[in-house]
């Protein structure tokens, strides 16, 4: 479970994450090739950033399940134990979320299309009406 976690964190295709990391990626270069309202310096530090996110998910993964096993207190070892149902019960749920939603992105997408649309729109008239305001006063 948390191998699956960490995996929808790094943005792997086929989970939640990728179509958040997607969609960021290609709004910031879409918006610095069209209207030039973001540099493109700054799509690039995203993806810069989402590879050392990557990095550091698959290291601390490495070192987790595949490491030495060692505790800094061995009295806590009997106290470790596998998840119980009730933890299951509680996980898998989230997991199949996790997935249906990056492999049906649309069934959030879509219920979000309209409330973005008008405030795309409301922020590009306020934006429009400053931008005369800050010319005029120059």
């Amino acid at each position: 479970i948390t191998m699956i976690a960490f995996l929808a964190a790094i943005g792997l295709p086929g989970f939640a994450g990728f179509i958040a990391e997607l969609l960021m990626l290609l709004g910031v270069f879409q918006s610095s090739s069209s209207a030039g309202l973001l540099p493109t310096w700054m799509g690039l530090a995203g993806a810069m950033g989402m590879l050392l996110n990557a990095t550091y998910f698959v290291w601390t993964m490495q070192r987790m399940f595949w490491g030495r096993f060692s505790l800094r207190f061995t009295s806590w070892q009997p106290a470790l134990q596998d998840l119980h149902a009730r933890e299951y019960s509680l996980f898998v749920p989230l997991i199949i979320l996790i997935l249906a939603l990056g492999i049906f992105p649309h069934l959030l997408l879509d219920v979000f299309k309209d409330a973005v649309s008008h405030f795309v729109t409301t922020v590009h008239q306020i934006g429009k009406e400053n931008l005369k305001l800050i010319t005029r006063y120059r």
